[in-house]
């Protein structure tokens, strides 16, 4: 988590904080781990779109290494 630190109170320390505060610190940690998922879901898809470059330009390795023109794709 970002910067997000957890501090457990003991039961003979009175409680400083009200509830409202509490419930918007969790709402804090809530929107930090979201912003986990988003990252690595984003993350992902670039490692899916580098892979699919990837296996599209080993296809047309052959093509490269004759100096031929790379073949015309039907859009059809």
């Amino acid at each position: 988590m970002t910067g997000a630190r957890l501090r457990v109170r003991r039961s003979s320390e009175p409680e400083s904080k009200p509830l409202v505060f509490r419930m918007e610190r969790m709402g804090e940690l809530s929107r930090a781990c979201g912003r986990d998922l988003h990252a690595i879901s984003e993350i992902s898809l670039v490692l899916v779109t580098a892979r699919a470059a990837r296996t599209e330009r080993d296809d047309l390795d052959q093509h490269l290494a004759l100096g031929t023109r790379r073949p015309a794709r039907s859009h059809g």
